[in-house]
Protein backbone atom coordinates (compact mmCIF):
# COMPACT_ATOMS: atom_id res chain seq x y z
CA UNK A 1 0.00 0.00 0.00
CA UNK A 2 1.28 3.07 -1.11
CA UNK A 3 -0.24 6.35 1.70
CA UNK A 4 0.01 10.27 -0.14
CA UNK A 5 -1.02 13.50 1.80
CA UNK A 6 -2.77 15.73 0.28
CA UNK A 7 -4.13 19.26 1.32
CA UNK A 8 -7.07 19.71 3.79
CA UNK A 9 -10.87 18.04 3.83
CA UNK A 10 -11.86 21.45 3.00
CA UNK A 11 -9.75 21.89 -0.38
CA UNK A 12 -12.02 19.66 -2.86
CA UNK A 13 -8.99 20.68 -5.60
CA UNK A 14 -6.12 18.96 -3.70
CA UNK A 15 -8.73 16.21 -3.19
CA UNK A 16 -9.34 15.96 -6.92
CA UNK A 17 -5.79 16.55 -7.78
CA UNK A 18 -4.29 13.92 -5.41
CA UNK A 19 -6.84 11.61 -6.68
CA UNK A 20 -5.74 11.75 -10.43
CA UNK A 21 -2.01 10.90 -9.10
CA UNK A 22 -3.52 7.78 -6.88
CA UNK A 23 -5.67 6.74 -10.19
CA UNK A 24 -2.36 6.93 -12.75
CA UNK A 25 -0.55 4.88 -9.53
CA UNK A 26 -3.33 2.14 -9.76
CA UNK A 27 -3.72 1.71 -13.52
CA UNK A 28 0.37 1.34 -14.13
CA UNK A 29 0.07 -1.09 -11.18
CA UNK A 30 -2.77 -3.32 -11.06
CA UNK A 31 -3.32 -4.74 -7.13
CA UNK A 32 -1.94 -1.44 -5.60
CA UNK A 33 -3.44 -0.11 -2.63
CA UNK A 34 -3.71 3.47 -1.90
CA UNK A 35 -5.03 5.30 0.32
CA UNK A 36 -5.30 9.80 1.23
CA UNK A 37 -4.30 11.34 4.07
CA UNK A 38 -5.60 14.70 4.75
CA UNK A 39 -2.99 17.26 6.11
CA UNK A 40 -3.40 21.06 6.87
CA UNK A 41 -0.38 23.10 6.17
CA UNK A 42 0.33 26.36 8.10
CA UNK A 43 -0.47 27.91 4.60
CA UNK A 44 -3.83 26.57 4.95
CA UNK A 45 -4.93 27.55 8.43
CA UNK A 46 -3.39 30.94 8.03
CA UNK A 47 -5.91 32.94 5.23
CA UNK A 48 -6.04 36.58 6.57
CA UNK A 49 -2.48 37.76 5.46
CA UNK A 50 -0.58 37.31 2.07
CA UNK A 51 1.43 34.64 1.54
CA UNK A 52 4.68 36.34 1.37
CA UNK A 53 4.23 37.57 4.78
CA UNK A 54 4.88 34.11 6.68
CA UNK A 55 6.94 32.24 4.63
CA UNK A 56 5.65 32.62 0.67
CA UNK A 57 4.29 29.47 -1.12
CA UNK A 58 6.70 27.08 0.75
CA UNK A 59 4.36 27.06 3.66
CA UNK A 60 2.30 24.46 1.82
CA UNK A 61 5.35 21.95 1.52
CA UNK A 62 7.13 22.26 4.94
CA UNK A 63 4.60 19.84 6.51
CA UNK A 64 4.34 17.24 3.96
CA UNK A 65 7.98 16.50 3.62
CA UNK A 66 8.50 15.88 7.14
CA UNK A 67 5.76 13.76 7.04
CA UNK A 68 7.56 12.17 4.37
CA UNK A 69 11.16 11.92 6.13
CA UNK A 70 9.19 10.71 9.00
CA UNK A 71 7.62 7.28 6.97
CA UNK A 72 4.42 8.55 7.66
CA UNK A 73 3.75 8.89 4.02
CA UNK A 74 4.99 7.54 0.62
CA UNK A 75 4.09 10.43 -1.73
CA UNK A 76 2.61 14.30 -1.27
CA UNK A 77 1.33 15.83 -3.84
CA UNK A 78 2.14 19.92 -4.67
CA UNK A 79 1.17 21.78 -7.61
CA UNK A 80 4.29 22.51 -8.95
CA UNK A 81 3.93 26.27 -8.88
CA UNK A 82 3.87 26.08 -4.98
CA UNK A 83 7.51 24.21 -4.28
CA UNK A 84 10.77 25.94 -3.28
CA UNK A 85 13.54 26.36 -5.38
CA UNK A 86 15.63 23.07 -2.72
CA UNK A 87 13.63 20.41 -1.77
CA UNK A 88 15.13 18.99 1.76
CA UNK A 89 17.57 15.96 1.85
CA UNK A 90 16.80 13.06 1.05
CA UNK A 91 13.75 14.06 -0.95
CA UNK A 92 12.58 14.90 -4.55
CA UNK A 93 9.72 14.69 -7.56
CA UNK A 94 9.19 11.12 -8.76
CA UNK A 95 6.64 12.05 -10.60
CA UNK A 96 5.07 14.44 -12.59
CA UNK A 97 1.82 13.88 -14.65
CA UNK A 98 0.50 15.51 -18.06
CA UNK A 99 0.37 19.26 -17.57
CA UNK A 100 -3.25 20.81 -17.22
CA UNK A 101 -4.28 23.95 -19.16
CA UNK A 102 -1.45 26.44 -17.67
CA UNK A 103 -3.60 29.93 -18.32
CA UNK A 104 -4.84 32.40 -16.25
CA UNK A 105 -8.43 33.21 -16.35
CA UNK A 106 -10.36 36.29 -15.16
CA UNK A 107 -13.59 35.39 -13.53
CA UNK A 108 -16.31 37.66 -13.25
CA UNK A 109 -20.45 37.75 -12.17
CA UNK A 110 -22.41 36.69 -15.37
CA UNK A 111 -23.29 39.44 -17.75
CA UNK A 112 -21.73 42.18 -15.42
CA UNK A 113 -20.40 45.72 -17.01
CA UNK A 114 -17.46 46.53 -15.76
CA UNK A 115 -17.02 49.66 -17.68
CA UNK A 116 -19.48 51.55 -15.41
CA UNK A 117 -17.24 51.06 -12.95
CA UNK A 118 -15.20 54.32 -11.52
CA UNK A 119 -12.85 51.44 -9.64
CA UNK A 120 -12.18 47.95 -10.61
CA UNK A 121 -11.45 45.44 -7.27
CA UNK A 122 -9.82 42.10 -8.70
CA UNK A 123 -9.58 39.30 -5.69
CA UNK A 124 -5.92 37.70 -5.94
CA UNK A 125 -3.45 36.67 -3.34
CA UNK A 126 -0.80 36.51 -6.52
CA UNK A 127 1.60 39.31 -6.50
CA UNK A 128 2.31 38.30 -10.17
CA UNK A 129 -0.58 38.53 -10.98
CA UNK A 130 -1.85 42.27 -9.16
CA UNK A 131 1.17 43.39 -11.09
CA UNK A 132 -0.32 42.16 -14.66
CA UNK A 133 -3.76 42.42 -14.21
CA UNK A 134 -3.18 46.60 -13.00
CA UNK A 135 -0.77 46.86 -16.71
CA UNK A 136 -3.60 45.27 -18.46
CA UNK A 137 -6.59 46.49 -16.89
CA UNK A 138 -6.48 49.84 -18.94
CA UNK A 139 -6.97 48.09 -22.37
CA UNK A 140 -9.62 45.61 -20.82
CA UNK A 141 -11.80 48.56 -19.07
CA UNK A 142 -11.42 51.49 -20.94
CA UNK A 143 -8.75 53.14 -18.71
CA UNK A 144 -10.54 52.14 -15.75
CA UNK A 145 -8.03 51.93 -12.65
CA UNK A 146 -7.48 48.66 -11.47
CA UNK A 147 -7.27 47.75 -7.51
CA UNK A 148 -6.24 44.15 -6.37
CA UNK A 149 -6.97 42.90 -2.73
CA UNK A 150 -6.24 39.87 -1.08
CA UNK A 151 -8.02 37.03 -1.88
CA UNK A 152 -7.02 33.64 -0.14
CA UNK A 153 -8.71 30.42 0.45
CA UNK A 154 -10.08 27.35 -1.61
CA UNK A 155 -11.61 27.86 -4.91
CA UNK A 156 -15.11 27.77 -3.55
CA UNK A 157 -14.40 29.86 -1.06
CA UNK A 158 -13.04 32.28 -3.96
CA UNK A 159 -16.12 31.98 -5.90
CA UNK A 160 -18.38 32.59 -3.15
CA UNK A 161 -16.59 36.06 -2.28
CA UNK A 162 -16.78 37.09 -6.03
CA UNK A 163 -20.94 35.97 -6.12
CA UNK A 164 -21.55 37.68 -2.69
CA UNK A 165 -20.05 40.73 -4.36
CA UNK A 166 -16.96 41.16 -2.22
CA UNK A 167 -15.13 42.10 -5.59
CA UNK A 168 -15.81 43.24 -9.67
CA UNK A 169 -13.56 39.82 -10.39
CA UNK A 170 -11.41 37.23 -9.28
CA UNK A 171 -8.28 35.62 -11.22
CA UNK A 172 -7.92 31.61 -10.85
CA UNK A 173 -5.96 28.95 -12.63
CA UNK A 174 -7.59 27.49 -15.16
CA UNK A 175 -5.87 23.82 -14.11
CA UNK A 176 -7.60 23.96 -10.89
CA UNK A 177 -11.16 24.92 -12.55
CA UNK A 178 -10.65 21.71 -15.17
CA UNK A 179 -9.45 19.64 -11.99
CA UNK A 180 -12.92 20.98 -10.65
CA UNK A 181 -14.91 20.59 -13.75
CA UNK A 182 -16.42 23.91 -12.96
CA UNK A 183 -14.98 25.90 -15.72
CA UNK A 184 -18.45 26.65 -17.09
CA UNK A 185 -20.64 27.52 -14.05
CA UNK A 186 -23.53 29.91 -15.34
CA UNK A 187 -23.35 31.82 -12.88
CA UNK A 188 -19.85 33.82 -14.16
CA UNK A 189 -18.21 34.98 -17.29
CA UNK A 190 -14.60 33.52 -18.07
CA UNK A 191 -11.95 35.20 -19.41
CA UNK A 192 -8.98 33.27 -20.58
CA UNK A 193 -5.52 34.88 -21.03
CA UNK A 194 -2.94 33.73 -23.44
CA UNK A 195 0.35 33.19 -21.77
CA UNK A 196 1.53 36.30 -23.62
CA UNK A 197 -0.92 38.45 -22.27
CA UNK A 198 -0.96 37.19 -18.59
CA UNK A 199 2.36 35.21 -17.92
CA UNK A 200 1.46 32.35 -16.02
CA UNK A 201 3.61 30.85 -12.42
CA UNK A 202 6.35 28.45 -14.05
CA UNK A 203 4.95 25.41 -13.08
CA UNK A 204 1.22 26.34 -13.35
CA UNK A 205 -1.00 23.20 -14.41
CA UNK A 206 1.45 20.95 -13.24
CA UNK A 207 1.22 18.74 -10.62
CA UNK A 208 4.70 17.09 -8.65
CA UNK A 209 4.58 14.09 -7.02
CA UNK A 210 7.25 14.15 -4.18
CA UNK A 211 8.84 10.93 -2.42
CA UNK A 212 11.49 10.09 -0.59
CA UNK A 213 14.74 9.39 -2.53
CA UNK A 214 16.12 5.85 -2.78
CA UNK A 215 12.90 4.48 -2.19
CA UNK A 216 13.27 1.06 -3.80
CA UNK A 217 9.58 -0.62 -3.62
CA UNK A 218 8.52 3.48 -5.06
CA UNK A 219 10.60 3.86 -7.77
CA UNK A 220 9.51 0.15 -9.08
CA UNK A 221 5.73 1.09 -8.61
CA UNK A 222 6.59 4.70 -10.54
CA UNK A 223 8.50 2.87 -13.02
CA UNK A 224 6.05 0.41 -14.34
Amino acid sequence: MIQYALEPEKSALAVAQTQLVGDALIKVTPGLTVKLMKRQTEGDRILNKPLLEFGGKGVFVTEFEDALLRGEIDLAVHSAKDLPMDLKEGLGIVAVPAREDPRDVLITLKDSDLNKREEIVIGTSSLRRRLQIEEIGSTLWKEIPVRCENLRGNVQTRLKRLADGDFDGIILAAAGLNRLNIQSDPAFDYHYFDCETMIPAGGQGILAVEGRIGNGKLAGDMAD
